[in-house]
């Protein structure tokens, strides 16, 4: 009883009576805390360890968000690319949004 909710009354009222039971109870939370807190020294070691490898590959945070920008740029003119071909063999406008996923105003523009 004590295992699945140390908290509970009768828990309370039986530690009352029975040390034993009192020290187990405190034993638990005990381990449960220790292990609460070993996952965030987990954590904060990994990004701590992920830092360090975005350095250690030459790369800074602004590398990194330019790099992704250039990925998004380069798939959003990809996607004018596809729908300019498909809006000169005069494909619906639907079509074209549902397969590139540009908007109705971005294929008008092309």
């Amino acid at each position: 009883m004590f295992i699945n909710n140390p908290n509970e009354v009768e828990v309370q009222e039986i530690m009352k009576e029975n040390k034993e039971i009192e020290e187990a109870v405190v034993e638990i939370v005990e381990m449960s805390e220790d292990e609460k807190l070993e996952r965030l020294a987990f954590l904060r070691q990994k990004a701590i360890m992920d830092e360090k490898a975005i350095y250690a590959a030459g790369l800074d945070k602004g590398e990194i968000r330019g790099k992704e920008v250039g990925r998004e740029e380069r798939k959003k003119k990809n996607q004018l690319e596809v729908a300019k071909k498909m809006k000169a063999k005069d494909m619906d406008i639907n079509i074209i949004i549902e397969i590139t996923g540009l908007t109705k105003e971005e294929i008008e523009k092309i």
